[in-house]
């Protein structure tokens, strides 16, 4: 597995091995966990909750669009 050296503050070393330890993995674990969330293409969690929570005007619905102007399709 590759390695990477980071030079890093002493609070910040601090704050990682503590918090790696209140979850009872190592600094490297815990580490890799934390730049593969970051690194993630998710949604961050409660995405979904910021649905309708915008209270703006010129937000409109399109309006729906009918299914006959579609391409036909080939029949399987």
């Amino acid at each position: 597995m590759p390695q990477l050296s980071l030079y890093i503050d002493e609070d910040t070393l601090n704050t990682i091995e503590s918090q790696a330890k209140i979850v009872k993995i190592s600094v490297s674990k815990f580490v890799i966990a934390i730049l593969k969330e970051h690194l993630s293409s998710t949604w961050p969690p409660d995405f979904q909750n910021t649905f309708g929570s915008i209270e703006d005007s010129s937000f409109n619905r399109p309006a729906s669009i009918a299914f006959t102007i579609d391409a036909e399709r080939e029949v399987l």
